[in-house]
């Protein structure tokens, strides 16, 4: 039986069934079937009871995991200005959730610490509503469907958004989703598609107030990346994560792309994803549908891609985008937006295995970068041959050239005479100077001891090869670069070979580059296993409190490069 997993996406007007199978490599999932199920499922930031029990009714009773917009959650980063876990979560409970109106009564809530410098800790605080959910509950019940767990939105895209300060846009059907990232999320926005210039306002809002933000990502069609390229090539430099759309293809690339990075941030224990319990309904509590219109479902099951801009955005904006450019042409000729190259859009009935399509693209890529190479050696070749010129005619005196070539073969043969004369008188001087060789030379049998008749050294046996358990020991892998889940790839290297318990996570210190183990005493054995392992090079540390407070774990690897 194949071990595929379920996402359930549910929006104000849209819900998405995925079914996704695991990839060759760790954490990599494919789309092996899809379905798109319109209808209102939300109003006033509320869920519509009807419409949802409808939607559980239209899918088979089997376990999901369901993400909800960004807008259901509280998500929010704070700075608490202590270091003890004991004191932030006292801080938490007493005094910033009450201030908020959340209590462990009314809410579920995920604290996460981000990051610790000094004595301020950077805090993720995510809490979700119980009474919001409760026409999930319910629905549930009644079709008898599990959900494993609720995360939102924004939170999903973590494997795709650098750990750096960034803002994603995220296109869902006519919507658009946009949060800032910082190993964390917050100040979670969304506006229509028709809408997007509220979109780049918030964007260059957020700029403002938090200058280190680096880049925007996005995943939409190719008219919102338009517009927002048109309007913030002066703010933010803009990445597309969706790669241009195959015109043959029924699913618009940046669903596809949402959707398998939302089950690889979920498979990744790096990403400290919020995932909310759904809880019991209230009990005796049901659902009556009153209503006979059914869930519009059209028999293809996927989406169609948005090809033509809004009218009223088009309209609107055509004489103001020419007048624009003509105003600031140069200057956008200067503007650089740096765009990582994506990968082909795939409809999910042409995905194919995903390490075969990797192997044949680092091919190409060598082989163009062969190809390159080539054509700058030549260029560098043809640089460096000389130009052939005219040559220029010389007028010669023929009666000063031979004067000049007696005399200078009179001056060669007087300096070789004088030299060889000097030579000769040197070598006789030294002749007559040097001692007989009877005087210095001394018989090597006056000095030399007698051989010794010792027996030889026993040759010394060697030490003793010290065995690692790897089934008992404990390690803690932490991340302490921007680069996206590098500890989870990592620890589950060391999962593979067997070793006891693996865990993943952010680093909490502040380290120089390099990669380091931290043990309370060292362990050369261990050491060289773990490198063996990793296939990386480590530094000794003696401390690991840092990383390690409770004293959990035999060794801890800090990846800071």
């Amino acid at each position: 039986m194949l071990n595929t997993q379920k996402l359930l996406y549910i929006l104000p007007d849209v819900a998405y069934l995925a079914e996704l199978l695991p990839g060759k490599k760790p954490s990599t999932f494919t789309i092996s079937s899809f379905r798109q199920i319109n209808g209102e499922y939300m109003d006033d930031n509320e869920f519509i009871a009807e419409s949802v029990l409808k939607l559980f009714k239209k899918i088979d009773p089997e376990e999901y995991r369901v993400i909800l917009p960004d807008f259901l959650f509280t998500n929010t980063i704070v700075n608490v200005k202590e270091k003890s876990d004991a004191k932030i979560k006292e801080y938490l409970t007493e005094k910033l959730l009450p201030e908020l109106g959340i209590s462990t009564d009314t809410h579920q809530t995920d604290t996460t610490v981000l990051t610790q410098h000094g004595d301020t800790t950077k805090v993720q605080l995510s809490a979700l509503e119980k009474s919001l959910i409760e026409p999930l509950q319910i629905s549930a019940e009644q079709t008898k469907i599990k959900i494993k767990s609720i995360s939102p939105l924004s939170w999903t895209i973590k494997s795709l958004v650098s750990l750096e300060p960034s803002i994603s846009v995220v296109q869902i059907d006519s919507m658009l989703y946009v949060a800032l990232h910082y190993i964390g999320v917050d100040q979670a926005n969304q506006a229509t598609v028709e809408e997007v210039e509220n979109i780049y306002e918030t964007i260059k809002t957020l700029k403002g107030a938090e200058p280190n933000i680096q880049t925007v990502y996005l995943l939409s069609n190719e008219l919102v990346e338009e517009q927002l390229k048109e309007h913030l090539s002066d703010t933010l430099p803009i990445q597309q994560l969706a790669s241009k759309q195959n015109e043959n293809s029924k699913m618009p690339s940046y669903v596809q792309k949402t959707i398998e990075a939302g089950m690889k941030t979920l498979s990744i224990s790096d990403y400290p994803v919020p995932q909310f319990e759904i809880g019991k309904a209230p009990k005796g509590a049901t659902i009556d549908i009153t209503k006979e219109e059914t869930l519009d479902e059209s028999e293809s099951n996927l989406p169609k891609p948005q090809k033509t801009k809004p009218a009223k955005i088009a309209e609107a904006r055509t004489q103001e985008t020419k007048t624009e450019k003509t105003e600031n042409q140069k200057e956008s000729q200067k503007t650089i937006i740096p765009i990582k190259p994506t990968q082909p859009d795939l409809a999910p009935e042409d995905i194919k295995d995903q390490d075969a399509e990797d192997d044949e693209i680092e091919a190409l890529l060598e082989s163009l970068k062969t190809d390159e190479d080539k054509n700058d050696k030549a260029t560098e070749a043809k640089k460096s041959i000389p130009t052939t010129k005219a040559p220029k005619k010389i007028i010669k005196n023929q009666n000063r050239t031979k004067t000049m070539l007696k005399m200078v073969f009179v001056t060669l043969t007087v300096f070789f005479a004088t030299v060889g004369i000097g030579i000769g008188i040197g070598l006789g001087v030294l002749q007559l100077t040097k001692p007989s060789s009877q005087e210095e030379i001394v018989s090597p049998a006056d000095n030399t001891a007698p051989p010794s008749s010792a027996s030889p050294l026993p040759s010394p046996s060697p030490s003793p090869v010290i065995e690692i358990n790897k089934t008992e020991l404990s390690i803690l892998v932490v991340n302490a670069t921007t680069k996206a889940g590098y500890a989870g790839d990592t620890a589950d290297k060391l999962t593979n070979d067997n070793f006891g318990t693996v865990k993943a996570g952010n680093a909490s210190g502040d380290y120089d580059e390099g990669t380091y183990v931290l043990m309370s005493e060292k362990n050369q054995a261990l050491i060289t296993v773990l490198e063996k392992v990793t296939e990386l090079e480590f530094s000794f540390l003696p401390d690991k409190k840092t990383e390690d407070s409770k004293d959990e774990y035999d060794a801890v690897i800090v990846l800071a490069k």
